[in-house]
C-alpha cells in the first residue's frame, strides 16, 4: 500500500545521496573573492527553527512513497557543477515546490 508524503514528511527527509561519475571535474570552481560586509550572530536562530517546525503544516497529500520504487533514490551520476545544481534543483526545488504549494506560500526556485 503506498505511504502517504505530507509537506512536514517532505521537509524532514533527507536529500539522497548523489552518485559521484568516476571521472569528475578535477580543476575547483570556487573563485578567490573577499566578503567584506558585516557578519553578525544570528540571535533568535533556535527559536526561529522551533518556531518554523511549530508551524501549521498542510494535511495535504503532496506525494506517495511505494515500496521498493523510490523516484527520490539517485539514478543520474554527476561529474560537474552542472550536474550537481541540476541534481539540487530536482531533489530541492521539486519537493519544496510542492510542499511551498500546498502551504499556500507563493515561493518558487529558479535558475536565471
Amino acid at each position: 500500500m503506498p505511504e502517504k508524503v505530507l509537506s512536514k514528511d517532505a521537509v524532514k527527509s533527507a536529500l539522497p545521496g548523489l552518485r559521484i561519475a568516476p571521472n569528475t571535474t578535477k580543476f575547483s570552481a570556487l573563485h578567490n573573492i573577499r566578503y567584506t560586509g558585516r557578519v553578525s550572530r544570528w540571535q533568535s536562530f533556535d527559536a526561529d527553527v522551533w518556531a518554523s517546525m511549530s508551524t501549521s503544516w498542510s494535511q495535504a497529500i503532496i506525494d506517495y512513497k511505494i515500496d521498493g520504487r523510490d523516484l527520490r533514490e539517485e539514478e543520474v551520476y554527476v561529474a560537474d557543477e552542472t550536474g550537481v545544481q541540476g541534481r539540487f534543483e530536482q531533489s530541492v526545488g521539486q519537493i519544496l515546490g510542492a510542499v511551498f504549494r500546498a502551504q499556500h506560500v507563493n515561493i518558487r526556485f529558479a535558475d536565471f
